[in-house]
């Protein structure tokens, strides 16, 4: 059998071609594979997205807490780290802090 790219609608007018009386219970089978199938995807996305965000925020606390213990930050100097959202900024940051001396080389990058 060829195989192509199919749309819905082909994949519904192949399956009532081929069994015109059991259509419907095939049609309903296919449904429940695909909606299974979405469902799987959508708990792997989870489950990515969530690991990304704890990454972002397991780097984003380690730089406040060694930013504070090393130069004392602001609540402003804090929210910049927070809305941070580009992990090879914060690990870069996390390296600029061995060798700067002063926090505002460090939080430049940030923004």
């Amino acid at each position: 059998m060829l195989t192509k790219n199919l749309n819905e609608d082909e994949i519904i007018e192949i399956i009532k071609e081929q069994n015109p009386e059991g259509g419907n219970k095939m049609l309903t089978l296919l449904a429940e594979k695909i909606e299974k199938r979405g469902i799987e995807k959508g708990i792997e996305k989870g489950k990515i997205e969530g690991e990304i965000k704890g990454k972002l925020e397991g780097k984003q606390n380690i730089l406040i807490n060694q930013m504070s213990k090393k130069f004392g930050l602001t609540s402003d100097e804090t929210v910049i780290i927070k809305t941070c959202k580009d992990i090879t900024k914060l690990d870069q940051a996390l390296e600029d802090i061995l060798f700067f001396d002063n926090k505002t080389d460090v939080l430049k990058n940030l923004n």
